[in-house]
């Protein structure tokens, strides 16, 4: 793992990391509906859905496929590394929040590291 393991203060809840992802994909015009995000994609789609990243592995295997570098599961616990390892690496840990389960802990690490990738601009 690199040096500089980041555990959020305050991690997104899936919906708003979810809204987080799709601006920094370059989504638009977003509202809530309550239980997901409406917008306008990037490019010339019409409006839709925004993928549920952190509900739906469909969604999110994808985007793990393109970021991730370096994935640590333990039973209570993720690490997910977006960059090459070494003295520059970058991971996001998270630990299981009460009731979730182990692959929603999973998939919202993910997320959380993408957004975090994203934000710093790697």
């Amino acid at each position: 793992m690199g040096n500089d393991i980041k555990q959020p203060a305050a991690s997104p809840s899936s919906h708003e990391a979810n809204r987080r992802l799709a601006e920094l994909l370059g989504w638009t015009d977003l509202f809530s509906t309550g239980g997901a995000w409406l917008g306008q994609p990037p490019g010339v789609l019409p409006p839709s859905r925004v993928p549920d990243w952190c509900g739906d592995w469909a969604a999110c295997g994808p985007l793990q496929a393109q970021y991730v570098r370096r994935l640590y599961v333990w039973p209570h616990r993720v690490v997910v590394g977006t960059t090459p390892g070494g003295p520059d690496g970058y991971d996001v840990m998270l630990d299981r929040s009460q009731g979730e389960t182990g692959e929603q802990l999973l998939r919202r690490t993910i997320v959380t590291a993408i957004i975090k990738h994203l934000e710093m601009g790697l």
